[in-house]
């Protein structure tokens, strides 16, 4: 049986093909990252506030409002506020998504109403900390959406890849 002569052309197309190949996945940078799990976190962040609302019972909702005081300045706090909280906190320095409940950021004194800011104060008098509050609300809604996430993340993954491939001239379709 003859051998087949692998010519110095053949073998440097097929470097310069790899080296292509590698590069396109290089490129798949901090800003793709957090773009994808951007759209991943959208059906955790939906399920999270349901669980909210099944769980958490306001407990002074008869009562209507509930007061906190800092520094002689009074927060007005809306029942229904710690389930509008729940969203994506933005952070700059990473490319992962982190949900939870946000904080008001001293952006005014009333929290919760139609319209107004959310606060996630109720968050730490309900559930105590942090740990508990992930395993009460945030590990039983990415459990529920464990499939929706995954294929998210797959599909937007791929699509990335073959964006930045064919940036770099490789055809993938």
């Amino acid at each position: 049986m003859p051998k087949a002569d692998l010519g110095q052309d053949f073998i440097k197309e097929v470097e310069d093909w790899i080296k292509k190949a590698k590069a396109s996945i290089k490129d798949f940078d901090k800003k793709d990252r957090r773009k994808i799990l951007t759209k991943a976190a959208l059906p955790v962040t939906r399920t999270a506030r349901k669980v909210i609302r099944k769980k958490y019972k306001h407990k002074e909702s008869s009562r209507g409002k509930h007061y906190r005081y800092s520094n002689g300045q009074r927060f007005d706090y809306t029942p229904g506020n710690l389930r509008r909280s729940i969203k994506r906190i933005p952070l700059r320095r990473t490319p992962d998504a982190f949900i939870g409940p946000t904080w008001g950021k001293g952006r005014g004194t009333r929290y919760g109403g139609v319209g107004q800011p959310t606060d996630g104060y109720y968050a730490a008098a309900w559930a105590g900390n942090s740990k508990k509050f992930k395993s009460i609300v945030l590990a039983p809604a990415a459990n529920q959406e464990r499939a929706k996430v995954v294929t998210i993340v797959k599909n937007a993954a791929i699509a990335a890849i073959v964006k930045h491939a064919a940036l770099r001239g490789i055809k993938t379709r």
